[in-house]
């Protein structure tokens, strides 16, 4: 990893270390999701304050407590006490957070691309091929496509072992300097030459069969050529070489087209270019590798769906609690709010006569919400805005002195 200096250094190793398309949208879906917590916590504390308005069972209402449970046992609660608004978000919630957080990660990847660009190029070299004679020493180019046919040495410049490629450069101040690292390759033409002899083409071939090859073992009596060929077909098949036919061919004609490459980059291009000679300049396209941000589509659109079913349940919710008000005017804060909401109601009554009906009752809660005999005691608030406890109408003194236990039942 390099590291920058200077202005914008600091913002230059954020992005090659890929924190700012990794860790901003994580920490920005990160921080959506505190939001949408804070939002099904406010409407699961909402919810008791809003039954008690309209009345309902001590179970849905004065009992009613999401945030003392797990999370999946609330959401079932939720459902069982037909409070689906609150269910469908707190689903939404635990969706989102296991799947929209975790994938945010790979919400952008960064990915290499090509950006190419015409450039106008002028041959250091011009081709000649009346050198390709008798005069060269056949053994060295053979040795060195030996080492990068048999031996996958790379090739060596201004060449693929398939072509020979005119060496090419361009004037000073064309091509900025961050390219010069840039990989250089090269694309077929796509017009095709029916048949390409050169003038030497003869002596070309003549000399393929009189490069020398001494076997140390004595197993072999041949030339360098055809050495070259075999040790290719033996690449290609290991185990039968010799049995495909097919194989021979393509091995000489890979050997011959390398051989004659290779003498063609390190002797055929071998007369500078002077002022004289002035060659026609080419138009070539420079190709410089770069690294871009892209959206990964499904990664998006996965997020945008469930975002937007939350967007639309926090809107319907919003219109829910406009037409539902709770009897809070306040959010209750520690037990001084709590003793408030329950000031000058018969609450502290009605336990006071559980008590009184259950004196070894050791928790209270459990008992009344789980002993039938109070299945049918409802909590509402008065037109004086009080908590009441009641029975099918009947005062709570009254009720309560009629009270029958569940047999054997005890806390």
């Amino acid at each position: 990893m390099a590291y920058y200096k200077g202005p914008g250094g600091m913002l230059r190793n954020l992005w090659s270390a890929a924190y700012l398309w990794t860790t901003l949208p994580n920490a920005f879906f990160t921080l959506s999701r505190d939001l949408r917590a804070s939002v099904v916590d406010a409407a699961s504390k909402q919810q008791p304050y809003g039954e008690l308005r309209k009345g309902n069972t001590l179970k849905n209402s004065l009992l009613l407590d999401y945030s003392s449970k797990p999370f999946l046992w609330s959401w079932y609660s939720a459902i069982q006490n037909k409070h689906y608004s609150l269910g469908v978000i707190m689903l939404l919630y635990l969706v989102s957070n296991i799947t929209v957080v975790p994938l945010s990660a790979h919400l952008l990847t960064a990915t290499p691309v090509i950006n190419n660009s015409t450039n106008t190029l002028k041959p250091l070299q011009l081709w000649d091929d009346l050198d390709l004679d008798d005069s060269l020493n056949w053994n060295e180019i053979v040795d060195e496509v030996f080492a990068m046919l048999i031996f996958k040495a790379p090739p060596s410049a201004w060449t693929n072992l398939h072509y020979a490629f005119r060496p090419y450069g361009a004037d000073n101040g064309q091509v900025p300097n961050k390219y010069n690292s840039s990989i250089i390759y090269f694309q077929d033409h796509p017009s095709q030459a029916v048949e390409f002899r050169p003038a030497t083409w003869d002596r070309f071939e003549q000399n393929l069969t009189s490069i020398s090859f001494r076997d140390p073992t004595g197993a072999l009596s041949v030339d360098g050529f055809s050495y070259l060929i075999n040790r290719h077909v033996l690449e290609a098949n290991t185990l039968n070489p010799y049995a495909n036919k097919d194989q021979i061919l393509l091995s000489t004609e890979r050997v011959f087209e390398a051989i004659y490459a290779v003498a063609n980059d390190g002797l055929g291009f071998p007369r500078s270019v002077v002022e004289n000679d002035e060659p026609p300049s080419i138009q070539g396209i420079v190709s410089t590798p770069d690294t871009r941000l892209f959206v990964v589509p499904e990664t998006a659109y996965y997020i945008i769906v469930i975002l937007s079913f939350i967007a639309v349940c926090n809107i319907v919710l919003y219109y829910y609690h406009r037409r539902h008000r709770s009897v809070l005017w306040e959010e209750p804060v520690g037990l001084l709010g709590a003793a408030e909401l329950l000031y000058e109601g018969n609450t502290s009554r009605f336990i006071a006569r559980v008590r009184r009906h259950h004196p070894a009752a050791t928790r209270i809660v459990k008992l009344a919400l789980n002993d039938p005999a109070y299945a049918l005691y409802t909590a509402a608030v008065d037109e004086r805005g009080k908590l009441m406890v009641s029975a099918s109408g009947r005062d709570l003194d009254d009720m309560m002195w009629d009270y029958k236990p569940a047999s054997g039942y005890s806390v």
